[in-house]
């Protein structure tokens, strides 16, 4: 048997979800299964899962070590110890419990691709001192391109997670982008640009006049 106790980071969320954090590869089933003979426990208690989860909630699950290894996230290096190209810290703009409001330099990627470059993700992974053993993982809710610098949103617990990620969601949240070009312009002129992008090589590319599969 193995004990969880729900941090004030990992609230909000509901205990399916967290039993799908703490064990990412083990099926659906098993863990409606185990609600069913009582082997998880929510506060010693029947469960279904639908249980919204409280700081110092106690959860006990009724598994062998071998079944906690066999569906445990195989993880390589912990992502927080990526130190970052940054002072990260210099960067907030805003930061409250759960919530974290940051200015990305240009030239820094948001989140990790294949080339395994250091990110703004991995820079706030370290910042928050993220520990693997928690299902609340710190994560960026916006992406700005690597040569663009500005706002990015990040939520730090489960609960500033879903807030962030809802008014992105409905569109409540308003993006504004501001180009800031050498030279000067005497008369109001509207530029007017399209976009392709090549999803096999991940880029994107402006031209001038409208083709099939641009858009403006």
């Amino acid at each position: 048997m193995k004990e969880f106790t729900i941090t004030k980071a990992e609230e909000g969320q509901t205990l399916f979800k967290y039993l799908c954090k703490l064990l990412p590869q083990a099926p659906a089933s098993l863990f409606h299964k185990n609600f069913r003979k009582k082997n998880i426990t929510w506060n010693d208690e029947k469960c279904t899962g639908k249980e919204i989860l409280r700081e110092k909630d106690n959860i006990k699950i009724w598994f062998s070590d071998e079944t906690f290894h066999t569906f445990s996230e195989k993880k390589n290096a912990d992502p927080s110890q990526k130190k970052s190209a940054f002072p990260f810290s210099r960067r907030i703009i805003y930061e409250d419990a759960h919530i974290l409001i940051v200015d990305k330099p240009a030239g820094i990627l948001t989140q990790s691709d294949n080339s395994n470059e250091l990110s703004l993700n991995d820079a706030l992974l370290d910042y928050c001192h993220y520990n693997n053993h928690s299902t609340a993982k710190p994560s960026v809710c916006n992406r700005l391109d690597r040569n663009t610098s500005g706002i990015v949103l990040c939520g730090k617990t489960v609960k500033g997670l879903q807030m962030l990620n809802e008014i992105i969601k409905n569109r409540t949240l308003h993006k504004y982008y501001r180009c800031i070009v050498l030279g000067e312009t005497k008369e109001q002129d509207t530029l007017k640009g399209f976009l392709i992008k090549n999803e096999s090589a991940n880029q994107v590319t402006i031209i001038t006049e409208q083709k099939d599969n641009a858009v403006p």
